[in-house]
């Protein structure tokens, strides 16, 4: 019976340490120092068994690397001690959460953003922080890090969503979003696309939501030549999970059969199948005064 009894106790021990290890820690720190020096100290204290021993020290120096970039100012250190207080409150994990923000803060700083722009997107994550929107803290995280990395403004299994060509910078009111001047905006199928060109638009990643202004369709889909037939957009909202979006107070331009620009509404959607000209049902287009159905 003694014999058993060392023998379990041999098996997990190791473990048994671990947890308790671990249950001191976050015992140990209910809060970050704002201070960059002792709270990379704690925080990679507290990231320890979430970690081998080469992941650890790369997070050490992923961490110190963020916070002794010259382009980091010291408000926005102070920023980033709250944003991960909040985190350890939540009881967030290091790897992928704690991960996730320090390598779009890297990432960030060398984007060469106007300095106001991290500012303001760190006032939107804190924000966010402040209304206990832990998965909405998460979800902007990420998607500003598929923004600088791909340019997609929404991916799914189904869908993309991807800027082409022109800039943007991050504002702030209740959330943060990021403002693009002058850019293409490509919807993606697995067979079929659609893109409205130089449009500017309000990028909303806690939402998946754009708010638009401007741009062009044309309608080359539907086997129309390409500068004789294009729809010019005023203002319109995409719910980047979809692959459709309706518009109104458009004009339609038909160098062929019309004189003048006709206004009404417009529809489009990136279709499941090959879409040939003969076949194409979108884009779509109905007029106010009723002369024009396309």
């Amino acid at each position: 019976m003694m014999k058993r009894l060392l023998h379990f106790t041999a098996q997990f021990l190791p473990a048994l340490l671990v947890l308790i290890s671990f249950g001191v820690k976050a015992q140990i720190i209910k809060s970050f120092t704002p201070d960059s020096v002792k709270f990379t100290s704690e925080l990679v204290q507290y990231s320890s068994s979430s970690f081998d021993k080469e992941g650890l020290q790369k997070f050490e120096t992923l961490i110190q690397t963020v916070l002794t970039d010259k382009r980091l100012r010291l408000v926005n250190r102070q920023q980033v001690y709250k944003i991960a207080n909040y985190m350890l409150q939540m009881r967030m994990r290091p790897d992928p959460n704690y991960t996730s923000l320090f390598n779009t803060l890297d990432i960030f700083l060398k984007s060469n953003q106007p300095p106001g722009s991290i500012t303001n997107w760190l006032n939107g994550l804190q924000m966010i922080a402040n209304d206990k929107k832990s998965r909405q803290l998460l979800q902007v995280i990420d998607a500003t890090a598929r923004l600088f990395n791909t340019n997609l403004i929404y991916k799914s299994v189904n869908t993309q969503w991807a800027i082409r060509k022109g800039t943007f910078v991050f504002e702030v009111d209740s959330v943060p979003y990021a403002v693009f001047k002058s850019v293409d905006l490509v919807c993606r199928g697995s067979r079929d696309s659609t893109e409205i060109f130089q449009t500017s638009g309000k990028y909303y990643p806690s939402f998946d939501h754009w708010k638009g202004n401007g741009g062009t369709v044309y309608w080359d889909r539907a086997g129309f030549a390409h500068n004789e037939v294009y729809t010019v957009l005023n203002n319109y909202r995409l719910n980047l999970r979809f692959s459709t979006y309706k518009a109104d107070s458009v004009k339609l331009i038909d160098k062929k059969y019309f004189k003048a620009p006709l206004e009404g509404r417009f529809e489009e959607m990136v279709q499941a199948s090959n879409v040939t000209p003969d076949r194409a049902v979108f884009p779509k287009f109905d007029s106010y005064n009723k002369k024009l159905f396309l």
